[in-house]
């Protein structure tokens, strides 16, 4: 393994982005403006942790990009499982978030407000995001159309549907324009899957107290043995989606809370749990999906990691989580946009994490403005109007 791909940059980078989330320029991303339950505390700190998991994992990929122009997992397990593993926590926390509001409301939900609200919740971040990466692609194209524009307009339009398709193909004959953003959006589509079909169809499963339990438990068993016979990404992300109902229904059904003196003991548990998911090369596995679940049930239950999961950095990085995922790889292509930057990182492993050190102080600062300037107001936005159907 590269020495570039060290472990230690990993938990170095970590530790020092959580002590600088936890001054006081972040005050403004303390989440007072919305409540969270004793439930849920622990998945908002989790997603902080993801999030920047997921940061560095592109900035392992990105020094082989550097070096040989091609965009492929780092050949590290832990940098590696550091952005799959984390991708498939986001579904399993999707999952369990949306199935308690359907067991909650008996199948019930009011789907002009759910749509409304995700839609702006989602959109007015991923139109920014979106529009800096199409002013890349003009600019490194002098702004001239290198194709005929209906071409262009065709290649364009689908990415308006807020992320249900990502920019794959080549935009104005630029190849990959989907790396400018750290190739991200593509979770976005499986997001909007979930909300416009799997939800729906599993609502119907929640309208009696006995169902909405023996539904997921089959659910989860079902695409974790159709996965195991044929492997697939589809598959992967339903299992994984239906791992985090199963959560939310195992906790509705029993109302489990874990006395506080469990606490380091499940830590424990959990550490050992990450340690053994390290001898997978991929966390798009049955297997791997298994001990991920194994760890989510473990925190949907009451177990913090040793209080860092509520610990107010974190809680903070998962406030602003969807920008820094969103916003990512803009930051790292304008950090290796000027060629002399690139030449210092790649001089050694330590100007190289050194360079990403300061591209995540920065991309911390930048999503703090965005969650301030338009996540926020979409957010609010979205609320005011869809509380006109309430």
């Amino acid at each position: 393994m590269p020495t570039t791909l060290n472990p230690i940059y990993y938990f170095a980078l970590l530790v020092f982005l959580l002590a600088f989330a936890g001054t006081s320029f972040f005050r403004g991303a303390d989440a007072s403006w919305h409540t969270s339950t004793s439930r849920t505390i622990n998945l908002d700190g989790l997603r902080g942790l993801l999030v920047i998991s997921v940061f560095i994992h592109h900035a392992a990929i990105y020094h082989g990009y550097l070096l040989h122009r091609v965009w492929q997992v780092p050949p590290s397990t832990l940098m590696t499982q550091a952005g799959q593993a984390s991708v498939m926590f986001f579904f399993m926390i999707t999952g369990f978030l949306f199935w308690s509001k359907a067991v909650t409301s008996l199948g019930r939900l009011n789907w002009r407000i759910l749509y409304i609200n995700r839609y702006f919740r989602i959109a007015p971040l991923y139109y920014f995001a979106t529009l800096l990466m199409l002013l890349i692609v003009l600019g490194v194209s002098d702004f001239h159309l290198r194709e005929s524009f209906l071409t262009l307009v065709k290649e364009v339009l689908p990415l308006g549907l807020a992320g249900f398709y990502s920019a794959d193909a080549p935009i104005n004959a630029y190849r990959s324009p989907s790396l400018i953003l750290a190739g991200v959006t593509w979770t976005l589509r499986f997001e909007w899957l979930f909300y416009l079909l799997i939800l729906p169809v599993s609502t119907f499963f929640a309208r009696r107290k006995n169902w909405h339990l023996r539904y997921t438990s089959l659910g989860f068993l079902g695409f974790t043995l159709l996965s195991a016979y044929q492997p697939g990404m589809r598959l992967i992300a339903l299992m994984t989606f239906f791992g985090g109902m199963l959560c939310a229904s195992i906790q509705s059904r029993f109302r489990f809370v874990m006395p506080a003196r469990w606490n380091t003991t499940l830590s424990v548990i959990i550490c050992a749990l990450l340690w053994y998911l390290m001898q997978f090369k991929t966390a798009y596995q049955t297997t791997a999906i298994g001990i991920l679940w194994l760890i989510f049930l473990i925190i949907t239950s009451g177990c913090s990691i040793f209080g860092l999961l509520t610990a107010r950095p974190a809680l903070r990085l998962g406030e602003l989580s969807y920008s820094i995922y969103m916003l990512q790889g803009l930051l790292l292509y304008a950090a290796f946009y000027f060629s002399a930057i690139s030449t210092y990182a790649l001089n050694s492993a330590i100007q190289y994490w050194l360079v990403i050190t300061v591209t995540g102080a920065m991309l911390l600062a930048v999503s703090l403005a965005t969650h301030l300037l338009i996540e926020k107001p979409g957010i609010l936005l979205g609320k005011n109007l869809s509380g006109r159907f309430k």
